[in-house]
């Protein structure tokens, strides 16, 4: 999961959209937060920037994954043994 961290990663109208509808005034969350000092980013927190990166699709229903009826269970293997 990630968030927006800086200037020009969200679309303009998107952000102008959002303020509106939720009431939010973006410009003066920003203003004041001016004086809160910026960290350095953690080392590695930022993985996704390097190596290997992995996006989950949704899929609507058990997609690859169906095994059929799963509303009708039987006795799990533990009990059977």
């Amino acid at each position: 999961m990630m968030g927006f961290t800086g200037e020009g990663q969200l679309d303009p109208a998107l952000l102008a959209d959002r303020d509106r509808r939720l009431g939010i005034d973006t410009q003066a969350i920003k203003h004041a937060r001016q004086d809160l000092p910026a960290h350095p980013v953690i080392k590695g927190a930022n993985a996704w920037e390097q190596g290997e990166i992995i996006q989950l699709q949704r899929v609507q229903g058990s997609g690859e994954h169906g095994r059929g009826d799963t509303a009708h269970f039987g006795k799990s293997e533990q009990s059977r043994q």
